[in-house]
């Protein structure tokens, strides 16, 4: 869960801080007589936040669509590097994996009161 807040923060704390302006150019518009150029900028803050939101979550789906990509493209070379090693050794190929090693777990080395070594 500390991941998650500590990914969406970003957005937060920016659009925190472009709500503050807009409620400060509002609040310039409305109390003086600069209302055209409080209210453009207002409205240039808005168009900026939502540019903002729009590029983090395009630019996150296009490094996951990378990401996606390259994962691919290694499976699909693993595979026929496999293929290859089968190949060129077809004798080992044929081999069967070893059987289970015994379920007896290991002796604890040192004494550990955190209990790490022997779980």
């Amino acid at each position: 869960m500390t991941w998650l807040l500590a990914a969406l923060w970003p957005l937060v704390w920016h659009f925190g801080i472009g709500a503050s302006l807009i409620a400060a150019a509002l609040a310039v518009a409305f109390l003086t007589t600069f209302r055209k150029t409080a209210l453009i900028a207002a409205a240039a803050i808005a168009v900026a936040m939502v540019a903002y939101g729009i590029g983090a979550v395009d630019g996150k789906r296009y490094m996951q669509a990378r990401w996606d990509a390259a994962e691919a493209a290694m499976l699909g070379l693993a595979g026929k590097a496999r293929d290859d090693a089968e190949a060129a050794f077809p004798e080992v190929a044929d081999v069967p994996d070893p059987p289970p090693a015994d379920d007896a777990p290991a002796p604890c080395r040192v004494p550990d009161r955190y209990d790490r070594d022997c779980q």
